[in-house]
């Protein structure tokens, strides 16, 4: 295994999606804002899928990998009605945030299959 990391350049990605972790402190109000995400995340896919033949999902954290899972499935379950189906590649990159230095990440490409 290669112990370097990718470094991500997402100012020039345009199928980049940044997926977000937790939302509140307050579990019902988290789970309800995550519901929410995770539904813009996968219709944020599709489009992107549809425009492009690929979208990039960047996540920092646990919690930002699990919503991005679900957006994942969710987009499959739309594609698969049309017959299209979807494929993952998964990625440990270095993402860049300014000041605050670099941060290891995932990167969910999703291409159509």
């Amino acid at each position: 295994m290669n112990n370097s990391n990718e470094k991500y350049d997402n100012k020039t990605d345009q199928t980049l999606i940044v997926v977000k972790g937790n939302f509140s402190k307050d579990v019902l109000e988290n789970k309800e804002s995550t519901k929410k995400h995770v539904k813009a995340v996968s219709s944020a896919i599709y489009a992107t899928i549809s425009k492009h033949d690929k979208a990039s999902l960047r996540c920092v954290g646990a919690a930002s990998v699990n919503n991005a899972a679900k957006a994942i499935a969710k987009a499959t379950e739309e594609f698969s009605k049309k017959e299209i189906h979807l494929k993952c590649v998964i990625k440990y990159v270095l993402v860049n945030f300014n000041e605050n230095g670099d941060k290891n990440g995932i990167l969910f490409e999703v291409t159509k299959g």
